[in-house]
Order: C-alpha cells, then sequence, then structure tokens
C-alpha cells in the first residue's frame, strides 16, 4: 500500500497511526487471554510476553508515537501478564506487576475519572494476592482503596461507579481468574470479605 518513503512519512503522520500500531500488542494480548481460558497456559504465557515486547518497541518509536500512548500500552499488556501467571500459579510476580499497575492508574485517575474502571479490578486483585502472600497490611490498604474509590463514585459519578462495578463482575467471571474468589474465600483475616458487596447487583 505505502511503496515510497514519502508514502511511508505520510501514515506516520497520519491521524490514526497511533491506533494502528498500538493494535498488535492488544491483539496478541487478547490472543494470550484466551489461550489461556482455554486451559493452554504455555501458548498464553509466550503471547502474554510477546505482547509486553510488542508495547516496548512502540515505545521506542518516539519520533510517532506519544509517550502516553506507549505506557498505556505497556501497561494493558502487563496487566494480561499478570492474569496469565496467576493461572500459572507465579502468584509473586503477578503481584508485582498488580503493584506496578495499581500505581500507573491512581496516577492516571487524577486526570482522567474513566480509568477507574481499570483500577478497580487491580485493587481487587491486588488486595486477594497481597492477603493470600501473607501481606496484609498492603491487602486490607487495596480493600479500603477500593471501597472508598466505590463510595466516593457512588456520590458524585453514579454512572461511573456502574461501569465500575460492571468490570469487577467481568472479572470475576473470567474464568482464569475465578481463582480468585478460591483464594478470598480461604482467608481467615476477612480484609477482602466485603469487597464482593461492592460490586454486587
Amino acid at each position: 500500500m505505502y511503496t515510497t518513503p514519502k508514502d511511508l512519512e505520510h501514515w506516520k503522520t497520519n491521524q490514526y497511526w497511533e491506533q494502528s500500531v498500538a493494535i498488535c500488542p492488544n491483539l496478541l494480548a487478547i490472543l494470550s487471554s484466551a489461550e489461556a481460558n482455554l486451559g493452554r497456559c504455555s501458548t498464553a504465557l509466550e503471547y502474554a510476553h510477546r505482547a509486553v515486547s510488542a508495547s516496548l518497541e512502540i515505545g521506542e518509536m518516539k519520533a510517532y508515537i506519544s509517550a502516553t500512548t506507549a505506557e498505556w500500552s505497556y501497561m494493558q499488556t502487563r496487566g494480561n501478564l499478570a492474569e496469565v501467571l496467576l493461572a500459572t500459579g507465579d502468584l509473586v510476580q503477578a503481584q508485582q506487576i498488580c503493584e506496578e499497575r495499581s500505581a500507573y492508574f491512581s496516577k492516571r485517575v487524577e486526570a482522567r475519572m474513566g480509568e477507574y474502571r481499570s483500577l478497580g479490578p487491580i485493587l481487587r486483585m491486588l488486595g486477594i494476592l497481597s492477603c493470600s502472600e501473607g501481606r496484609h497490611e498492603e491487602g486490607e490498604a487495596a480493600a479500603n482503596e477500593l471501597r472508598r474509590i466505590m463510595t466516593m463514585l457512588g456520590s458524585v459519578f453514579p454512572s461511573l461507579q456502574e461501569e465500575v462495578k460492571i468490570q469487577l463482575r467481568h472479572q470475576a467471571q473470567v474464568p482464569i481468574l475465578k481463582i480468585l474468589d478460591d483464594m478470598s474465600e480461604k482467608l481467615d483475616c476477612k480484609h477482602q470479605a466485603e469487597v464482593v458487596s461492592l460490586y454486587a447487583i
């Protein structure tokens, strides 16, 4: 389609360039998630790492891709990697990625309230993983922050609160993430006990 350097340069300056380039990591992440939910975790893990690598390559295209787009793509693919790692039993690394993503989206919501849709499920997963690993202070903090967010949204932005609830319900229904419910039920600390009520129908 683009046969000359001039044509290629024109495409790179096109308003759809960033969207087109960002599709590749996202597609790999979707494929990874599908493989994991079918029980093919080794293949899923391979695709998850490829998705992260693809997003890092996007970050190197600084002349054409904004830092914001590159970082967002990276964090999205890292989220998929965390879910696959959870499915493979690597709870420690999954938790580390959750902490990384929680910090990132906690800053994003200051300018983009819509990012609460991403932050909510991250906090739920982080809280359960933290308590399961014996890090109860961090687990309780994550649960309290999620509770604070839902209460705040219920007061000032009910429609967004409902969207966050939908994302939390979706997370609870994803096959490879159902383990989070099992882990939560086995906890004796009860720090995560009330989280499910935050998105109950």
